[in-house]
Formats: structure tokens, C-alpha cells, sequence
């Protein structure tokens, strides 16, 4: 789940505005990933970005700004749109035969994740749920869950607590976890749902680990507990995805 960790970049990566997760995919940039079903072999010659009120003169459609590059073109099925990237756009491509253009995509707050489905006739937006591959949100997913396990078994050992009830972290994240990146992903945006969410859920886990857990836990061991497990996510989950991601 979203931990503290998102704000670690601003103090690691120099010139760094955005925040993110304890283990996230969103880095500075927007990534586009780009599958093909079409009826025939079509040649890709370039592509660009709409973005002032979704009109197509050249005016509207940008390659460069300010020196440095914003569109990326990785290779035929990925393109990177790098800073400044704008809240809402289209992807325009230029086929041989044709020229195709996304549906309006949006800009999450941090950095996202399109999946675009090319056709013979249109571009379909096939994104994930989650605004990140399902790989990438389970690599956050599983190790959320295994430092808060790691947090929580130190602790209960400490406090002789049986470590049967360590099947409550992993119900609980699987609860808390799913739930906040969804509605961060398509309600709220990454920004605001980091802000007031995470606050939230570390009250919710506190509160459900109190239930599950009496009278080994009080209500303000359980908000330590909580806690702890959120900064040790934080810290140590972001580091460890940018590893593995």
C-alpha cells in the first residue's frame, strides 16, 4: 500500500517534485504501452502529442519543448512523454497508411501508465484498473506484505504475541492495499489520495489490528504497530522496487 516512502524523493533526487510510493512504478514520466490487433502488418512512422483542446493542426501537436525532448519513442510498442507532461492529451500516430488517434488520457497527478490498443479503425485505451501493470502492482502488493509481516513478526515475538495472528497483516493488506490504490488510480488521483488516504489506512489497519489482536493489543499498540510497519514499507519498500521494477 501507498507509505510514507513517497516523499523520499524529494530529498534523494535532486530537482525531484513528485512523490511516490513505498512500492510504486510512478517515476517521472509517463510511460505508454502500445499492443497491436490489426488485420495486417502496419508500419509505424511516428507519433506525437495533442494537447490544447484536443485539435489536430500542427500547432497543437508538440515533439520538443524547451531544448530537451518530450515525446520518446522506445520502439514500436512503448513511447515515454517526459516533462512537462500535460493533465490531459491524446496520442496521435502516423501510420503508413493512416493516421490514428488515442482517446483523451489523463494525467494522474504523479506519473502514470497508458495501455493503448491499436486496430484497424481506432486506438482503444486498455489501461489496467490499477494505471500500472498488473506485474508492477503485485511487485508492490507482495513486498508491502512482506516488510509489514517482517515489522509485525519482530514486534509480536518481542511482546510474546502468538505469530498465528500475522495472518491478520496479510488479510488486512489485502484489504487496504487494493482498495486505496484503486481509488487513488481513478477517484481521487495519486496526489490527493497519498495525502488524506494514507493517513486513513494507517488508522484502519491500527484499528482492525486492535479487534483481531485482544487484549495483546491496545488500541495505542496497535496505532505503534501501524505505524511502524507504514515507515518501514516507506523507507525500505520504495528502495527495494526500484530494484526489482
Amino acid at each position: 500500500m501507498y507509505k510514507f516512502l513517497r516523499l523520499l524523493p524529494l530529498f534523494l533526487v535532486p530537482g525531484s517534485y513528485q512523490a511516490f510510493a513505498d512500492a510504486t512504478p510512478f517515476k517521472d514520466n509517463e510511460n505508454i504501452e502500445i499492443t497491436y490487433k490489426t488485420s495486417g502488418i502496419i508500419r509505424f512512422d511516428s507519433c506525437g502529442i495533442i494537447y490544447r483542446n484536443f485539435e489536430t493542426n500542427k500547432n497543437d501537436t508538440f515533439f520538443h519543448c524547451k531544448g530537451y525532448e518530450c515525446l520518446v519513442v522506445i520502439n514500436m510498442n512503448k513511447i515515454r512523454v517526459v516533462r512537462p507532461i500535460p493533465d490531459d492529451f491524446r496520442v496521435i500516430f502516423y501510420f503508413n497508411n493512416k493516421i490514428l488517434i488515442s482517446p483523451p488520457l489523463n494525467q494522474n497527478g504523479l506519473n502514470s501508465y497508458h495501455h493503448l490498443l491499436v486496430t484497424d479503425a481506432e486506438i482503444k485505451d486498455i489501461t489496467p484498473i490499477f494505471k500500472t501493470t498488473y506485474t508492477n502492482y503485485l511487485i508492490a502488493l507482495l513486498v508491502t506484505i512482506m516488510l509489514e509481516l517482517l515489522v509485525a513478526f519482530i514486534y509480536f515475538r518481542r511482546h510474546k504475541i502468538q505469530l498465528i495472528n500475522l495472518r491478520y497483516i496479510i488479510y488486512i493488506n489485502l484489504l487496504t492495499h487494493p482498495l486505496l490504490w484503486i481509488i487513488s488510480a481513478n477517484v481521487t488521483g495519486f496526489t490527493i489520495g497519498n495525502l488524506i488516504g494514507e493517513p486513513i489506512v494507517l488508522l484502519i489497519e491500527a484499528f482492525m489490528l486492535y479487534r483481531f489482536i485482544i487484549p495483546k493489543l491496545t488500541i495505542k499498540k496497535s496505532v505503534w504497530l501501524s505505524f511502524q510497519m507504514n515507515v518501514a514499507s516507506f523507507i525500505l519498500g520504495g528502495s527495494i522496487y526500484f530494484l526489482v521494477a
